[in-house]
């Protein structure tokens, strides 16, 4: 599985403009409905699940990187967004350091297994030195496709 597969360029937000854990999934989820690939009417109900899942633990899990993910009936197939926040936002992360790249994972109520396979290349994108470097230092959507897309390279290796 690559980030490609579930990231949905539509959903990037180069910056995020909320310091709060919940704002920042709004605008992350928020995003997902404008893709067309969830319906309005979900959005606030993805929000609380997605919450509920930070109030069992936080998905921030150090180094500045949180993993947010839910399942949901509304959500059809494995679904993501990325989010980068240049100030930083308290996230309640496990370092306790303030989080500035957001991975958004959604998938099907019933469904198990995808989201374990996207969480894992996340981290494996996340393990190469330079991704959260050059991350930062993207301008616009495109570059961090074209970046995701590297990165999948690198870690999986050429399809």
């Amino acid at each position: 599985m690559r980030l490609g597969d579930f990231i949905l360029e539509e959903a990037i937000i180069r910056e995020l403009k909320s310091d709060t854990k919940e704002g920042v999934l709004t605008e992350l989820v928020v995003s997902i409905v404008e893709s067309g690939c969830l319906e309005p009417d979900a959005a606030g109900s993805m929000v609380e699940a997605l919450m509920h899942r930070e109030a069992i633990g936080s998905t921030g899990i150090g180094h500045g990187v949180a993993i947010p993910h839910a399942k949901h009936s509304a959500v059809r197939r494995l679904i993501g967004g990325y989010g980068h926040s240049t100030r930083g936002v308290n996230y309640d992360a496990l370092d306790g350091q303030p989080v500035r790249s957001v991975f958004l994972i959604l998938w099907p109520d019933g469904v198990i297994g995808p989201h374990l396979e996207a969480i894992a290349q996340v981290s494996r994108v996340l393990k190469q030195e330079d991704v959260l470097d050059r991350l930062k230092a993207t301008s616009d959507k495109r570059e961090i496709v074209e970046l995701f897309d590297q990165a999948d390279k690198a870690a999986l290796g050429p399809s």
